[in-house]
């Protein structure tokens, strides 16, 4: 990270000896960094980019994962990413902060993230579900992979989770030719 960046970053996040104090806002950081430096916005943007992934790898490094590198307790994950990041509203972080274990190492497996220029809004509703949403990637475990894929978008309601027989009727609506599949897939 860059000194100007770091330097910022620890005046407004951490204490005299470096530890992280309170939530992190990489928007209002973002801000800031535009003020001192307007003509480095694009810099700026990727080295947030880079924060975001080490301060969420960070988190979750203390959580443990399964054999699938899926974490065994997303929702204490989910909660604990909201506690230590402001700007990770409920549903925003469960299209970012979506950390898997691989190979050893922690990865970012999210497509968003935080510190991207701000995109257009759209209105909430079936109309705007895209095709990704609902359909089921091929391949082997397939079902395992997409019911993991749509258990943050889904399987939350504001920061609690919904429980699994609501999560179940969710997903089965989403794909109703593989209704009892996703419910026996749940219960395993």
């Amino acid at each position: 990270m860059e000194k100007w960046v770091q330097n910022e970053y620890r005046t407004r996040h951490c204490d005299q000896d470096g530890h992280l104090v309170g939530k992190v806002n990489l928007d209002t950081l973002r801000s800031a960094l535009t003020k001192i430096r307007p003509n480095d916005a694009h810099a700026i943007n990727d080295i947030l980019k880079r924060l975001h992934i080490e301060i969420c790898a960070d988190i979750c490094r203390n959580f443990e994962f399964n054999k699938q590198g899926e974490f065994k307790d997303t929702p204490a994950v989910h909660q604990r990413l909201l506690q230590a990041r402001s700007d990770l509203k409920d549903g925003v972080v469960r299209r970012k902060a979506i950390i898997e274990h691989k190979a050893g190492r922690v990865v970012q497996t999210s497509t968003t993230s935080t510190v991207e220029m701000p995109q257009p809004s759209q209105s909430k509703g079936k109309a705007n579900a895209t095709p990704t949403t609902t359909q089921i990637p091929a391949g082997d475990n397939s079902l395992k992979i997409w019911i993991h894929s749509q258990y943050l978008e889904k399987g939350f309601r504001g920061s609690d989770f919904i429980g699994w027989k609501h999560l179940a009727n969710a997903l089965a609506q989403a794909n109703p030719g593989r209704a009892e599949e996703i419910k026996t897939t749940l219960k395993e």
